[in-house]
Formats: C-alpha cells, sequence, structure tokens
C-alpha cells in the first residue's frame, strides 16, 4: 500500500480529477467512472509488460478528453518488447471484458453486460493502426522488423490519414495525434540514419585496425590498443577536427543525424556499441501479428455479445445520464 501511494502525485490526482469531470461532462457520471475503471485496468497492463522487460515506469497519467497513459522512463530494449507492451493493454482489457461477461451469465445484469462492453470497446478503440495507440506501435514495430522503410511508409501513410481527418473533422484530438504521430516518424527516421552512422563507422574503423567488421571486435581492439591514441584517429581521418579543436566523426552529413561532438576514444566506442534496437525475429513477427489480428477479433466478438445481452442497450442509455 505504501509502495503505491508512493506513486500518487499531485499532479497525476488533478489530472484524474480533470478527467472526470470532463468525462461526467460528456457522459454523466456513472459512465465517466466506468470508463476510468477501463482505462486504469489498460494502462497496468503496460505497467505489468514494461516491469516484466525492466523497463523503469513514471507511473499512468489520465489526460483530459483524451484518456491515459503509461509512461515509461526509458526506451524500451527491443521491437519484440515494444510490442508486447502495446499489446498487454488490451490483453488485460479482453480478460477483463471476459470476467465481465461470466459475471453476467451468472447474473443476468444487464448493467454487468454494459461494463464488459464498454471495457472491451475502449481496448478495441486502442488496436487502431494510428500511432500512438496501441496498435499503431505494434504494426510500427512489426513492419520495421521486416524492414526499415517499410515501417517508414507506414508511419508516413497514417500521417496523411490524421491530416485528412483532421481537416475533416477540426477535432483537436486529431491535431493532438498529429503531434504524437509526427513525433514517432521523426523518431523512426533518427533511427535509420543512426545505423547508416554506424555502419559507416564500423567500416573504417575495420579496414583501419586490419580486422573483421564486428562490433565486438573493432570495439575491444581499439580500448586495448593504447596506439589508438585521439591524434592518431585523427590524422588518419577516422575523425576530424573543428576550430575549437574539438573532434567529430565525418560520417555524420544529412538530416537527423546522430553523431555528438565526440571527445576521446571511449566515446568512439560507446556510440559504437549503441546499436538499433533489436528487431523481431520470422517467429516473433509471426506471433506479434497473430496476437494483434486476434486481440481485435475477440474483442468484437465480446463488444457485440454483450450489447446483444437483454437489457444492454437500456442500461447502456442510463448510464450515459
Amino acid at each position: 500500500m505504501d509502495k503505491f501511494l508512493d506513486g500518487v502525485t499531485p499532479m497525476k490526482v488533478v489530472l484524474l480529477a480533470a478527467s472526470l469531470i470532463a468525462f461526467a461532462y460528456l457522459f454523466g457520471f456513472t459512465f465517466a467512472v466506468v470508463l476510468l475503471a477501463c482505462l486504469f485496468i489498460h494502462e497496468m497492463g503496460h505497467v505489468w509488460a514494461m516491469k516484466l522487460y525492466g523497463v523503469p515506469v513514471k507511473g499512468i497519467y489520465f489526460i483530459p478528453f483524451m484518456g491515459a497513459v503509461a509512461v515509461a522512463s526509458k526506451k524500451f530494449p527491443s521491437r519484440q518488447a515494444e510490442v508486447v507492451i502495446a499489446l498487454m493493454g488490451p490483453f488485460w482489457g479482453l480478460g477483463t471484458a471476459v470476467v465481465l461477461g461470466a459475471g453476467y451469465v451468472f447474473t443476468s445484469n444487464p448493467d454487468i453486460a454494459v461494463m464488459a462492453a464498454m471495457i472491451a470497446l475502449v481496448n478495441l478503440f486502442n488496436l487502431v493502426p494510428i500511432n500512438p495507440l496501441d496498435g499503431g506501435r505494434a504494426v510500427k514495430s512489426i513492419l520495421v522488423s521486416i524492414h526499415q522503410k517499410s515501417g517508414l511508409v507506414f508511419l508516413g501513410t497514417m500521417l496523411v490519414c490524421i491530416v485528412v481527418l483532421y481537416f475533416y473533422t477540426s477535432s483537436f484530438m486529431f491535431l493532438l495525434v498529429l503531434f504524437a504521430s509526427f513525433g514517432e516518424f521523426v523518431n523512426e527516421l533518427r533511427e535509420m540514419y543512426q545505423q547508416k552512422d554506424r555502419e559507416n563507422m564500423l567500416h573504417a574503423l575495420a579496414e583501419f585496425l586490419g580486422c573483421e567488421k564486428d562490433i565486438s571486435v573493432v570495439s575491444e581492439k581499439m580500448l586495448s590498443l593504447r596506439v589508438m591514441s585521439d591524434t592518431r584517429l585523427y590524422q588518419c581521418g577516422i575523425i576530424s577536427s573543428d576550430a575549437r579543436g574539438v573532434y567529430r566523426l565525418p560520417f555524420a552529413k544529412g538530416y537527423a543525424t546522430s553523431i555528438e561532438l565526440i571527445d576521446d576514444v571511449e566515446k568512439l566506442v560507446l556510440f559504437l556499441r549503441q546499436t538499433e534496437l533489436p528487431k523481431m525475429r520470422l517467429g516473433g513477427i509471426v506471433l506479434g501479428s497473430l496476437a494483434y489480428v486476434g486481440l481485435i477479433f475477440l474483442l468484437l466478438v465480446v463488444t457485440s455479445l454483450s450489447m446483444m445481452a437483454p437489457g444492454a442497450m437500456e442500461s447502456f442509455q442510463h448510464l450515459r445520464r
């Protein structure tokens, strides 16, 4: 209990209260409470998966009129981790909806059926393949694992779709989604350029050292050979110097470069070892794709069956009052 309370901050409380007021204004108080509970369960699924992969979690933040988000303190360790973390929220939502559906079977209470439908519908919406929704993150990581450019094409296509939706609806929500999607597109573009810079660097260093083009071999040899001083790197053209006498790698050209000022061999090796996010293997791609499609199908089934329950529509209208 104390550990849970430690994570509660004034900012989170204010955002929760503001979200309750916002959703109550739109749908009514009871509906708002059920909706926030659905969002909380969904985000707890993300939090659980983040901890599973050792990703520190800042906490869950509710966003008025929008929803909620579980914020991580650092990047995900792999593309597979991003897919699992993205899909775990809807998976927890599906599990909760199924439990509520079973509760309706035993009680015949239409209010329980409506709650099952609501939580299934919230999670189904999150699987729409648009960033920054869970579906967008999962599809992006799967496509990037197949080919880097296919992920960028997907993100670019989604950006165009969001722009069209914004101009068609003039909705502030789509404007926020547009900014988030654009940021995701830039990050992936930067990741692609970073990898190109590392490949160029690795090739030049391997040729200079006379060793195989392997990150571990090159970096270990650089650190073990004291003759690989900054001066020799400079003289051999592997690094260059600007007017201030600070070493800079010459491979950094073009947009969104990853190369920063580098002033010693250790920093050069550190950058060299910062490889791109590990991509999913074929088995992971297949399983991730099946999980994504399967979640959509099952959530559709739960939503449909729950809303078809006798008295469910009347109960739904009552919740909105």
